[in-house]
């Protein structure tokens, strides 16, 4: 469908029919992005304190804390204040009070949204209609910085579900995007290049999706002989899943097309966007964004800490200063493309899928793959790895080898990983056909698994 048509005759129409508005927040957002940080800083301020009181009154899982801090929002009088709260909301706190967290006034339209993260048990977030407009209006107002539009077409490269009845909702949510979907769910490079035949009619205007689906679909259409500038995309955006610089550099390479990072999640929604200039932009007429060290002290800017979010929309379900389980820092410096927008910089890894050296000290997945890189290029032959923790001194390597990986290529990868790790980590290696995903078609290349204590 021409997407003009689809533009204003099916997406817009049909969110407002759902109570989402998107276009008349992406109209306000146009011009909010251009107000200095400190107006933005303002504006979040006047949010929270209109949460703060909403929360008191009728969130009781917030009134509770509160109570028993001896606390009232009238308390807290200032941006500063807050970031001293004594009240730091996780993951477990939604498992174990997930009722406590919804409004007693949560009434008409809303949302649920299902997250389910890499190990844990699945939470239900429920989301009033305007939040979840907000959410949309600022993605589509980061991907308007590099020419892509409400209605241009789409290469989703994202999960299905089991259930027909959802995937049936699926099909209709993705007609309504103007997107056509390449499953994570179940594939091999028999399936990849159907999916190519088919998007290739489709003609997408960007690729949007999990990294690793990409790179694997991209690999299999050069295989077939096929040059993928041939799609001449807008841009690639990844999300979900990390990606490396080699990555990033092949599949500018091959599509000729600029690769944007969206970083974000199922509770609260897209975070920040990358710009043209490279800066990692908060969404911040959205969020409100702290760095704190372990003991939730905040930390200055240019400084690598846990990431604590606050949804400045969400009324049917307050979140108020959620440990992501991310960790990033502040930018001490402005982005050059003039917006206001908060910069961050790139987000090192969920504390979730960081590996432990026998030290104690934690390891990001990168240090892996540049192992796998520096093995290619001394022509040790191609491997897919992944590692997964189970114990403090034990990895499983999961690895997918072709014939010229052997006993020496072995020997030398648990070498280099034990200069990281450690002399006494123990590597338990299995030859595997493909890597596991996770139930939503995500894959991740590191996996910890250690109980938390």
């Amino acid at each position: 469908m021409n997407e003009w048509i689809h533009r204003w005759l099916v997406y817009y129409p049909g969110r407002f029919l759902r109570g989402e508005n998107v276009y008349k927040y992406q109209k306000l957002y146009q011009e909010t992005q251009w107000w200095s940080e400190e107006r933005i800083r303002d504006y979040q301020w006047q949010k929270i304190k209109k949460l703060l009181n909403y929360v008191y009154e009728s969130v009781p899982f917030y009134r509770r804390k509160f109570d028993e801090l001896h606390l009232h929002p009238g308390d807290i009088r200032n941006l500063d204040d807050y970031t001293r709260l004594p009240l730091i909301v996780t993951r477990d706190d939604f498992i174990q009070y997930g009722k406590e967290f919804q409004s007693t006034r949560k009434s008409g339209k809303y949302t649920v949204k299902v997250t389910g993260g890499t190990t844990a048990q699945p939470v239900k977030i429920f989301k009033n209609r305007e939040a979840v407009a907000m959410e949309d209006a600022a993605m589509w107002r980061a991907l308007e910085w590099w020419g892509i539009r409400v209605g241009d077409r789409q290469a989703r490269f994202w999960g299905t579900s089991i259930d027909k009845g959802t995937n049936v909702k699926i099909a209709l949510i993705d007609f309504v995007m103007n997107r056509k979907r390449i499953s994570a769910m179940n594939f091999n490079r028999e399936k990849l290049w159907d999916y190519y035949l088919k998007i290739k009619k489709f003609s997408p205007h960007y690729f949007y999706g999990y990294p690793s689906l990409i790179l694997e679909f991209t690999r299999t259409i050069v295989e077939h002989g096929v040059d993928p500038r041939e799609f001449h995309l807008k841009g690639i955006v990844t999300t979900a899943e990390p990606i490396y610089p080699a990555q990033i550099n092949y599949l500018r390479k091959m599509y000729d097309a600029p690769h944007i990072n969206d970083y974000g999640s199922s509770e609260l929604g897209p975070i920040t966007y990358s710009c043209r200039q490279g800066s990692m932009h908060l969404m911040a007429e959205n969020l409100y964004a702290e760095i704190v060290d372990e003991n939730g002290k905040p930390l200055p800017d240019g400084i690598t800490g846990n990431l604590l979010l606050t949804d400045l929309n969400n009324y049917a379900m307050p979140i108020l200063r959620y440990k992501i389980n991310d960790v990033t820092a502040k930018s001490r410096h402005r982005c050059t493309c003039g917006r206001g927008l908060p910069v961050y910089e790139k987000v090192t890894g969920r504390i979730l899928n960081l590996l432990q050296a026998t030290d104690g000290s934690y390891v990001h997945g990168g240090y892996l793959y540049y192992i796998i890189e520096d093995m290619a290029a001394q022509g040790m032959g191609h491997l897919q790895l992944q590692a997964i923790q189970e114990e403090r001194n034990r990895i499983r390597l999961n690895i997918v080898r072709n014939k010229t990986f052997g006993n020496n290529e072995v020997r030398y990868l648990i070498e280099k990983l034990k200069v990281r790790f450690g002399s006494d980590m123990n590597f338990d290696v299995h030859y595997v056909d493909e890597l596991s995903r996770e139930p939503s078609g995500k894959l991740f290349i590191t996996k910890n698994l250690i109980s938390k204590n």
